[in-house]
């Protein structure tokens, strides 16, 4: 049985060496050009993965507090000058946009 597995591994890898040499071959592909994932994030996603300046909270984000705490959320959005101004604005646009959401 662990000779499938490790045939079937193989082929993965091999699939994979493939689609990367194809990918490498398009015209004007960088090798070294990175691209960041945070970049590619909208901010409403940014502030849903921004963690809870809360210490009760603290392993959370501010996007599983909507739903574990709301009244949380609200505080930390009007609480700049505590959690600072970039957190409180996080929080602020997922509470707008869970107003938005239940409006609609």
């Amino acid at each position: 049985m662990n000779t499938n597995n490790n045939v079937n591994n193989e082929q993965v890898k091999l699939d994979s060496l493939s689609k990367i040499e194809s990918i490498n071959a398009v015209e004007g592909f960088d090798p070294n050009l990175t691209v960041s994932s945070e970049s590619e994030l909208t901010p409403l996603e940014k502030a849903m993965n921004a963690m809870c300046p809360i210490a009760k909270y603290k392993d959370k984000t501010l996007g599983e507090m909507i739903r574990i705490d709301p009244g949380a959320l609200a505080y930390v959005a009007k609480s700049g000058d505590r959690y600072g101004h970039e957190i409180a604005g996080y929080a602020k646009l997922i509470c707008e946009n869970a107003v938005q959401k239940t409006s609609a």
